[in-house]
């Protein structure tokens, strides 16, 4: 009985494990909505990225998102993000950490900070930048969507 239990419990590991991490095809990161509705309540996103040109940052690409309340309520602590795609004509990149960033000045935002290694795209493309947003530990999931995000540059 123990072996049955334990081999039900490595089996549904690998299953939770193998759905958090869905990869999502480019139609869906772009097919994302630009808003979502979470409890009644409707949120966008806002970024700030930028490429850095100094070859000694060993993670050219960082910045911000911030998940914002329509509303201008307290952010919910339910809400969360986990993975933020970055998307330029058929390249869709992903980074590699999301962390959270200095405390918003708002008490309405989620603010994530983002870095990784970066493709060969180059400042001032116009990029779709998507966000998995988790809600109650993964409970529920959702895409949201920044279309036409200008990339900014630092030297």
């Amino acid at each position: 009985m123990k072996l049955l239990s334990c081999r039900l419990f490595r089996l549904l590991s690998v299953v939770l494990m193998l759905v958090a991490c869905k990869k999502y095809s480019l139609d869906e990161l772009l097919s994302a909505p630009e808003q979502i509705e979470i409890d009644g309540r409707m949120y966008i996103l806002m970024t700030n990225i930028d490429l850095t040109w100094n070859p000694e940052y060993t993670n050219p690409v960082f910045g911000d998102i911030r998940i914002i309340t329509i509303d201008s309520l307290t952010f919910p602590s339910s809400i969360d993000a986990d993975k933020v795609w970055i998307i330029h004509e058929d390249d869709v990149w992903e980074s590699e950490k999301v962390s959270d960033g200095a405390a918003p000045v708002e008490n309405f935002e989620l603010k994530k900070k983002i870095e990784g290694k970066w493709v060969d795209w180059d400042s001032d493309d116009s990029v779709g930048v998507v966000v998995h947003v988790i809600v109650d530990n993964d409970e529920n999931s959702y895409l949201l969507r920044a279309a036409n995000q200008i990339l900014g540059v630092t030297y």
